[in-house]
């Protein structure tokens, strides 16, 4: 005999979504995937909200990617977390822009990484 949670669950979904979409809580369904992603990438990647889909899921798959190297390290796992972090907060796509060929901004960027790997380490 099968189990019927996972249908079940799946109906309960369905309702609540529908009911939340008629309260104005959820957002209409041709953005949806936006939303969903959006809203992962703040709360749970701690990234900031993008404005186009594309940057969005390239952030949310390097995100993914981050996660599961740092699964599979033996250790230094919070040195390579703070190391990514402080890339990822670089605007690496400004490379056009002549910021990265100042001193000042790469002195700020190893300021940053040491800072982050020294704090983790304590």
């Amino acid at each position: 005999m099968e189990n019927p949670t996972p249908a079940i669950v799946l109906y309960s979904v369905i309702s609540a979504s529908s009911f939340l979409f008629v309260l104005g809580l959820l957002p209409p369904i041709d953005c949806l995937y936006s939303w969903i992603l959006e809203t992962w990438l703040v709360l749970f990647a701690g990234s900031s909200p993008y404005s186009s889909d594309t940057r969005a899921t390239l952030h949310c798959l390097f995100s993914c990617g981050v996660v599961a190297v740092a699964h599979h390290l033996p250790g230094g796992k919070l040195i390579f977390c703070s190391v990514v972090s402080a890339l990822l907060s670089c605007h690496i796509l400004a490379f056009d822009k002549g910021v990265y060929k100042s001193k000042k901004f790469w002195a700020a960027v190893v300021f940053g990484i040491v800072i982050s790997a020294a704090t983790s380490v304590v």
